[in-house]
């Protein structure tokens, strides 16, 4: 039996934040995300999109009624079928936009509050949510045809370069698990296999390394890792299916340099990012990195790391939390990205990743 952790995730506003999304969405398996209207903003959106697609967790679309202050949970009076329609698909393309800056799919739509409430009570307006649905999803075995016939295309354009094949590589596959979710849907066990065995051989080859392409080409490299741990991730999640599964690109080690009083990173030799004006973002990726080089399996739990970033702060529980979870958030940002993994128990940098203090 296959049980599915869901989370309504992506709530605050601006400067506020809203539950502890890094550490739930390293729990569950699929988040609703909040559009804008009762909770949420484009920043806000985005960033737990990029951690959802990092932890291999499905997004939903989570619309509400317009009404911030009441959080989505009051009966709005004008809440006509036509206003309904418009604000679900306002919100649900929304979130389509950002996720496709993003490279994650929105695979579902969960009303949120009294919106859903409202929809569960009144056939006219459960009716026009469907409608705002349908509008801005189209239909998504259309879409699937349309990217089977730009890849097409696609592979004439690629030519011989190695790293436009490996790029298309990826992007075959995403099409080969866009038609496996299809196949699940319905029921079509056969179809699906045949579709998921289709997604593993478009990631079988190992990816050529940057220095070996054209500069211009080269960042697209990093496009294509991307790419392949998202594949490896929605492969990992569909068990039932059977097989084992693929193994590890070659070529996906990483290399981070510290510096010996961490005023400064480099990431697979790219250049050096400073840290000397952060002495929390200093305390923590050191205490990471010394830990990694200890055990690379180990994981430094929250209190750890909070007493090493803020040693003698005390201040409520959920405070320490945010901080440390923007503070992390950073890290990644300045490039540490997915090899700073959040484990049940704490975080640590990639087990695979090769660590140098210099």
């Amino acid at each position: 039996m296959r049980i599915d952790l869901n989370a309504d995730l992506g709530e605050g506003f601006g400067p506020w934040a809203m539950g502890d999304d890094d550490a739930m969405l390293g729990i569950v398996t699929t988040a609703n995300v909040a559009c804008g209207l009762h909770a949420g903003d484009p920043d806000t959106m985005r960033r737990t999109v990029e951690t959802a697609r990092r932890n291999g967790v499905a997004i939903g679309a989570h619309p509400g009624f317009h009404d911030l202050i009441g959080f989505g949970r009051r009966l709005l009076p004008d809440a006509t079928p036509r206003k309904v329609e418009n604000l679900v698909a306002y919100q649900v393309g929304a979130l389509m936009g950002v996720a496709a800056l993003v490279g994650h799919p929105v695979t579902h739509v969960k009303t949120h509050g009294a919106l859903g409430n409202a929809a569960a009570e009144d056939d006219a307006l459960a009716d026009a949510v469907a409608r705002g649905i349908r509008a801005a999803v189209r239909a998504s075995a259309d879409d699937i045809e349309g990217a089977t016939g730009d890849l097409q295309r696609a592979r004439v354009l690629a030519g011989d370069d190695p790293l436009s094949r490996a790029l298309l590589r990826a992007h075959e596959g995403h099409v080969a698990l866009a038609r496996m979710r299809a196949a699940l849907a319905h029921d079509d066990r056969q179809e699906a296999q045949r579709c998921l065995a289709a997604a593993r051989a478009a990631i079988d080859d190992p990816l050529p390394e940057p220095e070996t392409a054209p500069r211009r080409l080269a960042s697209r490299n990093d496009d294509v890792r991307d790419a392949i741990v998202l594949l490896e991730q929605a492969i990992g999640r569909a068990p039932s299916l059977g097989g084992p599964r693929p193994p590890r690109v070659a070529g996906r080690t990483h290399t981070i340099l510290l510096a010996h009083d961490a005023s400064w990173m480099s990431v697979d030799f790219g250049e050096r990012v400073s840290l000397a004006s952060s002495p929390v973002l200093r305390s923590l990726l050191a205490v990471l990195a010394e830990r990694h080089l200890r055990s690379p399996r180990a994981v430094c739990a929250r209190p750890e790391l909070l007493e090493a970033a803020w040693p003698g702060v005390r201040l409520r529980p959920f405070v320490l939390r945010n901080r440390l979870n923007v503070a992390l958030s950073k890290l990644r940002k300045l490039g540490l990205g997915e090899l700073l993994e959040h484990t049940e128990d704490g975080y640590r940098l990639a087990p695979g990743t090769v660590v140098h203090r210099v």
